[in-house]
């Protein structure tokens, strides 16, 4: 049925303590929510301080894949 882009933040791809490798994707539609996970994600297991400065941040390092849809 085509292609649908992803939007993904992937944890591994900057340094951290303990090597994180999580990977984080959802549909481009949902950036909103995956940018609210990964704020979690880096005050929880980073130490970041889950503000609207990280995830402003962390929407500037979202990246967008294409993938093709099996339905």
């Amino acid at each position: 049925m085509g292609k649908k882009r992803w939007a993904v933040l992937d944890c591994g791809k900057y340094p951290s303590v303990d090597n994180c490798k999580i990977r984080l994707s959802a549909p481009e539609d949902q950036v909103d929510k995956l940018v609210d996970i990964a704020a979690y994600h880096a005050s929880k297991n980073h130490g970041h301080e889950n503000s609207q400065k990280l995830k402003d941040e962390l929407r500037l390092l979202v990246e967008y894949e294409d993938s093709s849809s099996e339905s």
